[in-house]
């Protein structure tokens, strides 16, 4: 075959791919924005003009809330491509959803370019049969393509970061293993080698999982390229401008939030013993994801295991130390590129595994858009051997076997897309997973109540907390969450006992909650209650930050002192107050008041 027709079928290739792509998740340009997009999208002032470029990359990634939550994650290029498709479709989701799929599609054509390049990597049959291995590469990516498990990320406006880091590090990676293999080197190496070298340090910008390429690199090197030992001068003078890349990503990351990993830990109740336990029945999910994808609930909170002696423990232990042992005995018996497979599997799925520790639902699909690579060089090299088996046309046994599985998974991920339509779909859909998922009760419940459907919100909401409650380590922070949904209920149905209660019961999980305090301040006011209701004013104070805030508690301290016949009191609160309000009448006449009774 020429050359020629060789790139026109890679190119037929390539265009096919793009098309299933767009076949396959059409569908999800209906979808709106959900879950995380509420904030991170629709409240986020950082994407609504390019002049907040400065914050986006010197703050950590919630730098735009006002309630000045701060976390460790830091992803200024997520917003800076939120940035870009707020210009052009303002928050118009169909817009925003096609970004996404293009984005996929691209995703796609790499990965068919980069199985294609490392199956011919093998010598003999890429010259006499390259149609045969780069339809071999396709069938593994079309797999990727529709693979059910990468639904998640494509449905989902808030997966950016997986699409992009993925791409990016996809290009490095091939960029890499191009110039690795030019015999001539010179300018053209150089070049190639520097723009990958720049493909990682942006791509880490997208998530911090790009840490893991050069890890991808060295072990490419070490199982297909055996031409240099383990660690050689060639090799460390190829590796030193990934690892410096990565040393300048931490300098700014750390510059930006002060800070490597998350500074909160969920779980805690887990000894430590316990947490390595955990990862053993996650590790076995996603593997099972990813072979066989069928139901799907996303969302769902981590059901820990607390002992080696349980079920499923024992059988999550067994099944991923056989498969490891299985690796490593027949390692010289295994093909390369299928060790390497194994190795694009698992390594991007370790900070998936630590998860729980800083998510309440720890298990996600969308963790699984990089490791479906190697799921696909995997399918790719089953397809090259059953073919060989099968014949010197190519076409015998896998091609057809491989496409006729494309076509069902294309179903199962097109229904999927509709679960991510908006957040009702969504969290009946996790619901739909286990009737006992409280965060699913709850959220549901605040759908309702956000409808103004409030009776039907009290009772998920009620639900949500006798769930949680029943757990053997209630959630804290869903339960802190779900006492706030009801009182904007009970509020809205006048229900004032109620509402006292569930005030009382946010300050009990979260004693600094300046909005409850305040609230409940005014409440135990109205009763006359009023040495309580000083000391919740004070609390309120302490987390106010707003001057008129600052204001309405100084005043209403002040009120209370004059209710309670402490005039003096009452003045030194009302002239503070005055300090965030300079003149106000209001204040101005409850001075002259206390004063009259002897306030000074």
């Amino acid at each position: 075959m020429s050359t020629g027709n060789a790139r026109t079928y890679r190119l037929f290739f390539a265009a096919l791919l793009v098309g299933v792509s767009f076949a396959v998740y059409w569908n999800t340009l209906s979808n709106g924005f959900v879950y995380d997009d509420n904030f991170q999208v629709l409240k986020n002032p950082w994407i609504r003009g390019f002049n907040h470029l400065p914050e986006i990359f010197t703050t950590d990634s919630y730098g735009f809330m006002e309630e000045g939550f701060r976390t460790n994650t830091y992803r200024p290029m997520l917003f800076t491509v939120y940035g870009v498709e707020y210009a052009l479709f303002g928050l118009k989701p169909w817009g925003w959803h096609l970004f996404n799929v293009i984005f996929h599609a691209a995703n796609s054509v790499m990965v068919f370019f980069t199985l294609s390049l490392l199956l011919k990597g093998e010598g003999g049959e890429a010259a006499s049969r390259p149609y045969s291995l780069d339809l071999h590469a396709f069938a593994g990516a079309l797999i990727f393509t529709v693979h059910p498990a990468n639904s998640e990320a494509v449905a989902w406006v808030g997966c950016v970061p997986e699409l992009m880091y993925t791409l990016l590090c996809l290009a490095s990676f091939y960029l890499y293993v191009v110039t690795a293999r030019d015999e001539k080197g010179g300018g053209r190496v150089f070049a190639g080698r520097s723009l990958s070298v720049f493909f990682f340090f942006a791509a880490a910008f997208f998530k911090e999982t790009a840490a893991a390429l050069p890890l991808f690199i060295f072990v490419y090197d070490c199982l297909v390229r055996k031409d240099e030992s383990v660690i050689s001068p060639g090799k460390v003078k190829r590796y030193l401008p990934y690892f410096l890349a990565g040393v300048a990503y931490l300098v700014i990351r750390y510059h930006a939030i002060g800070g490597m990993a998350p500074g909160y830990k969920m779980h805690a109740y887990l000894s430590g013993f316990q947490k390595l336990l955990n990862i053993f029945p996650l590790f076995v999910k996603y593997l099972w994801t990813l072979i066989l994808p069928l139901s799907y609930h996303p969302i769902q909170p981590l059901d820990p295991v607390f002992s080696l002696f349980e079920t499923r423990a024992v059988l999550s232990v067994l099944i991923t130390l056989g498969l490891s042992a299985a690796v490593f005995i027949f390692r010289k018996k295994l093909h390369p590129l299928f060790l390497l497979s194994f190795s694009i599997i698992v390594i991007p799925l370790l900070p998936g595994l630590y998860a729980y520790s800083v998510s309440i639902t720890p298990f996600s699909d969308r963790y699984l858009y990089f490791p479906t690579i190697g799921f696909a060089l995997a399918v790719s090299l089953a397809s090259r051997e059953l073919s060989l088996k099968g014949g010197s046309t190519g076409f015998r046994g896998a091609p057809p076997f491989f496409i006729a599985a494309a076509v069902f998974y294309s179903f199962i991920s097109a229904g999927r897309n509709a679960v991510w339509r908006d957040d009702l779909s969504l969290w009946n859909a996790s619901y739909g997973g286990s009737k006992d998922n409280y965060i699913a009760v709850y959220s549901l419940g605040d759908i309702a109540l956000k409808k103004g459907m409030t009776d039907e919100a009290i009772v998920r909401l009620d639900e949500a907390l006798r769930l949680n409650k029943g757990r053997k380590y209630p959630d804290s922070s869903t339960m802190y969450l779900t006492h706030k949904a009801l009182a904007e209920a009970y509020d809205r149905k006048g229900h004032a006992n109620e509402l006292m209660n569930e005030y009382t019961e946010i300050l009990r999980i979260k004693p600094d909650d300046a909005f409850a305090s305040y609230n409940l301040a005014v409440m135990y006011q109205a009763r006359g209650f009023l040495k309580e209701s000083i000391e919740l004013y004070k609390n309120a104070l302490a987390s106010a930050a707003k001057p008129r805030h600052r204001r309405d508690i100084l005043n209403n301290i002040g009120v209370c002192y004059a209710g309670m016949g402490m005039p003096e009191e009452a003045v030194a609160n009302y002239r503070e107050a005055l300090k965030y309000s300079p003149g106000d009448p209001v204040v101005l006449n409850n001075i002259k008041a206390a004063t009259d009774k002897g306030g000074r």
